[in-house]
């Protein structure tokens, strides 16, 4: 017999950009079909991580229950489409291109017995910003508040990887404000361009928050997730608040 809770992924960072793009969609579209998806999108994580590990230790029974898993994705996912008319699955669609590389990127680490690499761990993020999308269209946002959830996502992660690694001494920080430095250029470009007052808002908070950093003593990994978790459910607000439809 197989524990289902040898299916959930021990990376807590997963859970939390993921829940982070769910709750902002959540608060700016509310909607049943949104729960739904979201739901499917974390099962989906479970059975991507029953299915790697199940094939890496040739176990069948695990193999096995991350494919039940998956069948009830599918279902939760030809449901949605009969409550919801809109092409919430296009964000999805777009980030398979990401999900992809995330895997070869983790493959190729693992043959090479590599620590991993930013980029990987950017690459999936940017993947799993695309549920928040997702959610959020399924509730009846318009694709620009899909398309700001899912950016506000993936840049986040794209900052708090190389922030997080500074923090813990693994990497000096000119890394981390340096990324801080483009997402700023990116989120004020956006802004100018027409998005929402919270996207350049979020930017500024986090390099703020990078800049500090030079200054604060180097926490225990708990500590630090904690204060990321912290972190996470600030901008889910905020973004959620600043895009409700």
């Amino acid at each position: 017999m197989i524990r289902w809770r040898t299916l959930l992924p021990p990376e807590h960072g997963v859970w939390g950009f993921l829940a982070c793009g769910i709750a902002a969609a959540l608060l700016a579209a509310p909607s049943w079909p949104g729960v739904i998806v979201a739901l499917m999108l974390a099962l989906s994580v479970c059975v991507r991580h029953g299915l790697r590990r199940g094939l890496v230790l040739h176990n069948r029974d695990l193999l096995l229950a991350a494919l039940t898993v998956g069948v009830l994705c599918c279902g939760l996912g030809l449901l949605a489409l009969f409550l919801s008319s809109t092409w919430w699955w296009v964000p999805l669609v777009l980030a398979t291109p990401f999900a992809i590389g995330q895997i070869i990127c983790e493959q190729v680490r693992r043959e090479q017995q590599l620590p991993r690499s930013i980029t990987e761990s950017i690459v999936g993020i940017t993947a799993l910003a695309a549920g928040g999308g997702a959610v959020a269209l399924a509730g009846g946002a318009t694709p620009l508040v899909a398309l700001q959830i899912a950016g506000i996502v993936s840049t986040y992660g794209a900052c708090t990887v190389p922030y997080m690694r500074a923090r813990l001494g693994r990497e000096n920080h000119q890394v981390s404000l340096e990324t801080h430095a483009l997402g700023v250029v990116v989120a004020g470009s956006a802004y100018a361009a027409g998005a929402n007052w919270c996207v350049a808002a979020i930017m500024l908070a986090l390099s703020l928050r990078a800049f500090i950093a030079l200054y604060r003593r180097r926490p225990k990994p708990v500590v630090a997730g904690l204060e990321e978790l912290m972190v996470g459910l600030v901008i889910a607000t905020c973004a959620g608040i600043g895009l409700h439809t």
